[in-house]
């Protein structure tokens, strides 16, 4: 394993992590040693990917069930995973839902969905982590935040228009943190997947 991927120390969390990029990514971390927290919805998922990571992981593998459009669940599981691993320094956003419908036609029910989760969602995994985030990277350590958009947030896709906003926003969000985060020395990316095969849709 080369230093790049040599995460020992290193404290994460990933959001979505009950399936798809979101479970992939867990599973990498974990692989090159950082203590990961596992964030979800279904408990069940978290505990059994949980038990299948600590067989590879040489840090702490922390499931925490919460639903990422609850305010106050969020800042609930951001206590339980700080008091327990330490100082978060890589954060991953990944959650998110994908639901398509011609416009004219669309249930805005779902739109009012995959804005709370795909965009406050986001905002409200970042708010939480930040300040761990900071204080990382003025001890002089690595610190990172990693949102995970889509080729959507530029592209065009009929019949997604909204999701596609909401990747947009993701995109132009993470640009303006890395210039309000960056020079305090926060790195922070967004990953734009093409159409990848999960349960995402």
């Amino acid at each position: 394993m080369t230093d790049t991927w040599n995460l020992t120390h290193r404290v994460a969390v990933v959001t979505g992590a009950t399936s798809g990029i979101g479970a992939a990514t867990a599973r990498r971390l974990a692989a090159g040693g950082a203590s990961v927290a596992l964030l979800g919805r279904r408990e069940d998922r978290l505990r059994t990917l949980a038990d299948d990571l600590r067989s590879l992981a040489t840090g702490t593998v922390l499931p925490v069930a919460v639903d990422l459009t609850d305010a106050e669940a969020v800042a609930r599981a951001a206590g339980t995973v700080t008091g327990t691993l330490g100082t978060v320094d890589l954060v991953v956003a990944n959650a998110g839902v994908m639901l398509g419908a011609p416009f004219e036609r669309a249930d805005t029910d779902e739109w009012d969905h995959m804005i709370d989760l795909n965009l406050r969602g986001l905002l409200r995994t970042a708010r939480a982590f930040t300040d761990d985030l900071l204080s990382a990277a003025a001890r002089g350590g690595r610190a990172d935040l990693v949102n995970v958009g889509s080729v959507g947030g530029h592209l065009l896709f009929p019949d997604w228009s909204v999701y596609c906003a909401t990747k947009a926003a993701v995109a132009h969000l993470t640009r303006n943190l890395r210039a309000e985060l960056g020079p305090r020395g926060v790195r922070v990316k967004n990953i734009e997947p093409g159409i990848t095969t999960t349960e995402l849709g």
